[in-house]
């Protein structure tokens, strides 16, 4: 029986391989299908157990340029490919980021010198988002 992995995190990206920077994390391999078809994108993701093994961990969606989507475990990821380091998140950690910006925008705009205390407590908080 396979254990859930925990693939939120950062990542060192060298090439298809992607090494984990939190010890928690496990190694992980963007690869291509040799054969495309109409059912299936053309990017999956493994983990790599050893070095003869791998397993499946999902599909990959590309939803902009180096920006995907997956689902993993019953829950929704977005990975972001940078030229050396690959970041992954719970979609739903990047949902409540965004409504946390329109919130903070919001009060910015609107906002007078009493309330710097107030939006510094919301900019600290959101500073302890660990990915």
């Amino acid at each position: 029986m396979n254990t859930k992995l925990e693939i939120s995190g950062k990542y060192s990206r060298q090439g298809a391989n992607f090494y984990p920077k939190n010890t928690n994390s496990p190694f992980l391999v963007f690869a291509t299908r040799k054969k495309i078809t109409p059912n299936k994108p053309a990017n999956y993701l493994l983990h790599k157990v050893d070095s003869k093994h791998f397993n499946y961990v999902s599909s990959v969606y590309e939803i902009r340029p180096n920006e995907y989507t997956f689902d993993y475990d019953h829950t929704k990821y977005l990975l972001t490919l940078k030229a050396d380091e690959v970041i992954i998140i719970d979609a739903t950690v990047q949902d409540a980021i965004v409504q946390d910006a329109i919130v903070i925008d919001a009060i910015v705009e609107d906002a007078t010198v009493e309330d710097a205390p107030i939006i510094n407590a919301i900019v600290e908080d959101a500073k302890t988002v660990n990915f």
